[in-house]
């Protein structure tokens, strides 16, 4: 059996192997997560912030995650469905550049 933990609007599943965290809209771009300094495309940046409800909050939430993503990310695998390439390195097991 495996654990799982509610982060916000993400969803954690303990594996063997370590831990597998689904963004959920945490994020919609790469860039967003695994560095200090969120980078995310114009595009994408209107849009998050056209459909929050709360962008504040949507935004304390992604500091968060980016934080755990930067000091954990060796031991959880962070993957968000929005963005193409993420989900396409999950499915072939490659890691994320």
């Amino acid at each position: 059996m495996m654990n799982q933990s509610a982060v916000g609007n993400a969803i954690a599943i303990q594996q063997p192997d370590g831990w597998l965290l689904h963004g959920g809209d945490a994020w919609f771009y790469r860039g967003e997560m695994r560095q200090p300094t969120r980078h995310c495309t114009p595009g994408l940046r209107f849009y998050q912030w056209m459909m929050a409800m709360d962008n504040a909050a949507r935004r304390h939430n992604q500091q968060r995650l980016r934080e755990l993503s930067c000091q954990r990310g060796g031991e959880i695998t962070f993957f968000c469905s929005h963005d193409a390439r993420e989900l396409d390195a999950l499915r072939v097991n490659a890691p994320l550049r």
